[in-house]
C-alpha cells in the first residue's frame, strides 16, 4: 500500500483545525441525543443552563450598549450623502431642492456639523433669521471656524443689524488681522456705513501685506475716495485711475466705480469714455455709459451720438441692444425707441418690451400699448403682477373711471403679493401715491416692508410712512415707525418721529420730552426739535416752557400738519389773533394726521 502512494511535498495541504474539542464543548452544552442527556451530570446542567443566560443576557446588554452608536453612525452617512446632494443642487442653480436637502439632513442628524452649517449658508443667502440659530448651534459645538464667523457677519448683515456685525467684524480683525475676505467683508459694511476709522486702517494693512492682489488695491482706493477725508480721497483717486489704466476685471470694475457719479468734471469725464469703450472686457452697457457721458459734455450733439451708438450696435443680440434702448427711455427720447423697434422687435425680448410700452405711453398711443398689452404672445411673456400692473396704468392713461382704475390697482398689489414680488409692490405703491390713491399705495407698502430683501424692505418701511402720514392713519404710522426702528435702530429721522408721533397721541411723555432735551443739545435751534419740546410742555400743561421753545421755532420751516400743532400750542398760549393769522396760512385740504386736525381746529375757532 505505502509502495503504491505518490507523495508529492510541495503539494499544498489543507489547513488542519482540530473540530473535537469543540464538538465536545458543544454536545456538553446541548447535548445532541437522549443519550447524550442521561450522561450529562446535574452541575453540568446547572453550567449549561447558566451559560445560555449569561450569553443572551451579554447579547442584550451589549444591543442595548451599541444600538445608539450604530444608528448615530448611519444617521451621519446618510447625512452626508444628503449634504453632498444639497451642495452640488447649490452649484447647479437648484436652491429649494438644496433647502430641502439640508432640513432632511438636519433632521436625520441634529447634530452633525456639515448639515448645519449648510443650512447656515443657505439661509445667510436667503436673509433669513434661521442663519443665526444654526451658526450659533456651531458655535455650542465648538465647531465654528473663522469662515464661519465670516458667515455671521453677513448674517447680520443681510437681517439690517448693523451693529452686531460691524462689532463682531471688528473682533475678528483684531483676533486674526486682515485676511483677503475680512477685507473684503470690511469694505462692504464699513464703506457703506462710511466707518474709516474702522475700514481704512484694515485694508491699508491688508494691502501693505498683500501688495499683489489688485482687488485688495481697489477695495483701499474707493474706501479713500468715498471717505470725505481730502488727503485720503486725492490718494484714493489717483489709485482707481492707475488701476482702471489695466486690462483685467478689477480695472473694468475700477472704471466702473469711477463712472457712478451722475456728473462728473469735463476732464474726468473726457479720460473715462475711451476707458468704457475701448476695454477688453467692457459690455454693451459700458458702451452705452460712454455715450451717455459725451451726450453729458456736448448735449447739442445728442441726436448725432444718438445715430452713431444705433450705427454702432446694428446687428447685435436683443440682449445687447436692451441697455441701449433703455438709455433712450431715461433720456427721453420715446421717438427714437419707436423708430429703432417694432411691435414684433420689441416683443422678443422683456427689458425691451418694457421699455417700449413705457415709450408708447409717454408718446400717448394707447391704442398701440393696448394692443401689445392685450396681445397673447406678450401675455405669455409678462409675470402675472406684471399684466396687471400694465392693466392698472391702462386703466389710468385711457381715463377709466376712478373705481375701475381702483379695482385695477387691487387686482394687481394681489397679484405682485401672490407673486412674491417686492419690487413691483413699490412700484405700485409710488404709482399710488403720485395719483391721490394713498390708501391703496399704503397696502402695497405694508406688504413690500415685511420682505426679507432690505433693498425693498426699506424702501417699503419709508414708503409706508409717508402713506400713513397721508391717509391720517396715526395708529398704522405709529406701527410703521416702531417696525423701521426694529431693523434701523440708529436712524436719527426715524427716532425723531417717533417722539413727535408718542407726543402727539399723549404716549410716553415725559420719556419724550427727555429725549427731545438731549437732542436739543447738539442743535438748539431746530424748529422740529424745539415744537416737540413745546408739545410736551403743552402736554404736561407747562405753558410758560412750551412758550420758550415755541418762540424758537421757526414756524415757516415747518410741515403745514406741525404748524397746525404751532397754532393750537400758542392759542392755548393765549396768543389767539397770532394763532388765526398761522391757520390762515395752512391750506385747508393740507394732508394732516387727526390729532394735528385737531390743533388746526382748536387755532382756528
Amino acid at each position: 500500500m505505502l509502495t503504491e502512494q505518490t507523495i508529492d511535498p510541495n503539494a499544498k495541504r489543507p489547513p488542519f483545525i482540530l473540530w473535537r474539542p469543540f464538538v465536545y464543548a458543544w454536545q456538553w452544552l446541548v447535548p445532541p441525543t437522549q443519550a447524550h442527556r442521561d450522561r450529562q451530570s446535574k452541575t453540568s446542567r446547572i453550567i449549561g443552563i447558566s451559560l445560555v443566560i449569561v450569553s443572551t443576557i451579554a447579547i442584550i446588554a451589549g444591543a442595548w450598549h451599541y444600538a445608539k452608536p450604530i444608528k448615530d453612525s448611519y444617521d451621519d452617512w446618510h447625512a452626508d450623502k444628503l449634504v453632498k446632494e444639497a451642495r452640488l443642487m447649490l452649484e447647479g442653480g437648484q436652491a429649494m431642492n438644496a433647502l430641502q436637502n439640508a432640513q432632511k439632513a438636519y433632521q436625520i442628524a441634529p447634530e452633525h456639523i456639515e448639515a448645519i452649517r449648510l443650512n447656515a449658508e443657505i439661509f445667510t443667502a436667503a436673509r433669513m433669521d434661521q442663519a443665526l440659530y444654526f451658526i450659533e448651534k456651531l458655535e455650542k459645538a465648538g465647531a465654528a471656524t473663522d469662515e464661519d464667523f465670516q458667515l455671521k457677519v453677513r448674517a447680520f448683515q443681510s437681517l439690517n443689524r448693523p451693529k452686531e456685525a460691524s462689532d463682531l467684524l471688528e473682533k475678528l480683525i483684531n483676533r486674526n488681522g486682515t485676511s483677503a475676505e475680512l477685507s473684503r467683508l470690511a469694505s462692504n459694511m464699513w464703506g457703506t456705513q462710511e466707518q474709516n476709522t474702522h475700514l481704512l486702517p484694515a485694508l491699508k494693512q491688508y494691502a501693505k501685506d498683500h501688495p499683489e492682489d489688485r482687488d485688495g488695491l481697489l477695495r483701499l482706493a474707493q474706501a479713500q475716495y468715498a471717505s470725505g477725508m481730502p488727503s485720503e480721497h486725492g490718494a484714493g483717486s489717483s489709485s482707481l485711475w492707475e488701476i482702471a489704466g489695466g486690462d483685467d476685471a478689477t480695472a473694468l470694475r475700477a472704471i466702473e466705480f469711477l463712472n457712478q457719479p451722475d456728473v462728473l468734471p469735463t476732464d474726468e469725464a473726457r479720460r473715462i469714455i475711451p476707458l468704457l469703450s475701448n476695454h477688453p472686457k467692457a459690455t454693451t452697457t459700458h458702451y452705452v455709459q460712454a455715450l451717455r457721458r459725451r451726450v453729458q459734455l456736448d448735449p447739442m450733439r445728442k441726436t448725432q451720438v444718438i445715430l452713431e451708438g444705433a450705427q454702432h450696435l446694428q446687428g447685435v443680440s436683443k440682449e445687447d441692444f436692451s441697455p441701449f434702448i433703455r438709455w433712450l427711455v431715461e433720456e427721453r427720447e420715446f421717438a427714437q425707441v419707436v423708430t429703432l423697434l417694432t411691435p414684433d422687435t420689441a416683443k422678443e425680448y422683456l427689458p425691451t418690451l418694457q421699455n417700449y410700452l413705457t415709450a408708447l405711453t409717454m408718446l400717448g398711443r394707447f391704442d398701440t400699448l393696448a394692443q401689445l398689452v392685450n396681445d397673447p404672445q406678450v401675455q405669455a411673456k409678462l409675470s402675472s403682477g406684471t399684466k396687471s400692473f400694465y392693466k392698472m396704468h391702462l386703466a389710468f392713461v385711457t381715463r377709466k373711471p376712478i373705481a375701475e382704475l381702483r379695482k385695477a390697482m387691487k387686482d394687481a398689489i394681489s397679484a405682485a403679493e401672490i407673486e412674491g414680488s417686492g419690487e413691483l409692490l413699490l412700484a405700485i405703491g409710488k404709482y399710488g401715491e403720485a395719483r391721490q390713491q394713498t390708501d391703496l399705495a399704503e397696502q402695497a407698502y405694508r406688504t413690500a416692508a415685511q420682505s426679507k430683501r432690505s433693498r425693498v424692505m426699506l424702501p417699503g418701511v419709508d414708503g409706508l410712512v409717508r402713506a400713513c402720514e397721508l391717509n391720517g392713519n396715526t395708529e398704522g404710522l405709529m406701527q410703521a415707525i416702531e417696525e423701521a426702528l426694529k431693523v434701523m435702530p440708529e436712524n436719527q429721522g426715524y427716532q425723531e418721529r417717533n417722539i413727535y408721533v408718542s407726543l402727539l397721541t399723549g404716549r410716553e411723555i415725559e420719556v419724550s420730552l427727555d429725549r427731545t432735551l438731549d437732542l436739543l443739545k447738539n442743535r438748539a435751534d431746530d424748529p422740529q426739535r424745539n415744537l416737540y419740546a413745546a408739545l410736551a410742555y403743552y402736554r404736561l400743561s407747562d405753558m410758560k416752557q412750551a412758550v420758550t421753545h415755541i418762540q424758537k421755532a421757526d414756524f415757516s420751516k415747518l410741515a403745514p400738519g406741525q404748524m397746525a400743532v404751532f397754532a393750537g400750542i400758542i392759542r392755548g398760549a393765549g396768543y389767539n389773533a397770532d394763532a388765526q393769522k398761522l391757520v390762515r396760512r395752512i391750506a385747508t385740504d393740507a394732508a394732516m394726521l387727526p390729532e394735528e386736525r385737531t390743533f388746526y381746529d382748536k387755532a382756528n375757532r
